[in-house]
């Protein structure tokens, strides 16, 4: 069995600082944040889900990919998945994502289901999301990629039957 961390519990980490830790203490692997900081909390304390020292967002991806790929090789580590906050209904993100992973080494990307606070009816929501999920599984494929759905709450997927009901809608490859 091989043991990986998702780097957002590191935000005061450099990705350097992050793969020689992690190296150090036996991990193998890493599953890489990516997420856009806003601007309005660049000078705010590191924070799980804030700001953090390992700034690596969608924007920024394609310019930081060899660089991570390059510290990762060093210290002996894999990238297991990417650990987006992208949506589902967030498709050109999704692709953007997708152009760096080979350089990454990885083929696995974290992609949100929509939100669920009750306002709105869930077969809507659910239907909708299915549509969306459709479109990133087309993206996704042109670039070798496996999309994963998140399991948290908040989302309309929350548990491993919901996300199980939004997934066997597609092609389990």
């Amino acid at each position: 069995m091989k043991l990986s961390v998702f780097t957002v519990i590191m935000p005061d980490f450099s990705m350097e600082e992050s793969a020689k830790y992690l190296s150090g203490v036996g991990y193998d692997g890493l599953e890489l944040r990516v997420r856009d900081i806003p601007d309005s909390i660049r000078k705010d304390p590191y924070s799980y889900w804030g700001n953090v020292k390992n700034d690596i967002g969608v924007k920024n991806l394609k310019d930081k990919a060899k660089e991570i790929r390059k510290i990762c090789d060093k210290y002996k580590l894999e990238i297991c998945a990417i650990a987006s906050y992208m949506s589902c209904s967030e498709q050109d993100a999704v692709e953007e994502v997708c152009k760096s992973m080979s350089i990454l080494g990885t083929n696995m990307l974290r992609v949100n289901a929509p939100y669920y606070d009750g306002k709105k009816n869930y077969n809507i929501i659910y239907k909708d999301a299915v549509k969306k999920f459709a479109a990133v599984e087309k993206i996704v494929k042109k670039y070798n990629v496996k999309a994963v759905v998140e399991t948290h709450m908040g989302l309309i997927s929350p548990s491993a039957s919901f996300s199980f009901r939004i997934v066997s809608n597609f092609d389990p490859k």
